[in-house]
């Protein structure tokens, strides 16, 4: 189970396999483009980015840790920048945390993954999957939204 999570984490957040990851879809965007809305239902990129900062983070303590010291805020707050960081700060800080969560994976054993996140009822290696999920999703936005501002490189794997 833990190549299966390593190998899906790192298609959805670093290294091209059937989809576009997070890093690729980031790369090179001005804090311009990423604060850019052109519909102001729709989140902006930079939002994202600060959205998926935030459940990352709080879940790699929580599998660190056992605990969080993150108050939990409502899902609509995770995408205004609870942390105030500048665009450049948030590319780094995402990387960050996703390059953590693959270490943190790859030194867990199997009962570790296996075990059973006490408010969620759900299994480390469920939660992770999810995680992968939710990352993945919102990757696509982020590359459907700079498709519509023209500044989408199709050689990145989308075209």
């Amino acid at each position: 189970m833990k190549e299966i999570l390593l190998y899906q984490w790192k298609a959805a957040t670093k290294e091209a396999d059937w989809f576009v990851p997070l890093e690729t879809a980031i790369e090179g965007i001005t804090t311009a483009q990423a604060a850019a809305k052109h519909n102001q239902q729709n989140n902006s990129i930079e939002e994202i980015v600060h959205h998926l900062i935030y459940w990352n983070e709080l879940y790699l303590h929580r599998f660190k840790d056992g605990a969080s010291s993150f108050s939990e805020i409502s899902n609509d707050e995770t995408f205004k920048n609870p942390l105030q960081l500048t665009w450049e700060q948030a590319c780094k800080k995402i990387r960050d945390i996703l390059d953590e969560w693959i270490n943190c994976i790859a030194g867990s054993d199997e009962d570790k993954l296996n075990s059973i996140i006490s408010n969620k009822g759900k299994s480390w290696n469920i939660m992770i999957c999810n995680l992968i999920s939710h990352n993945a999703y919102h990757t696509g936005q982020i590359v459907t939204l700079r498709k519509e501002y023209n500044c989408w490189d199709a050689a990145k794997g989308v075209n």
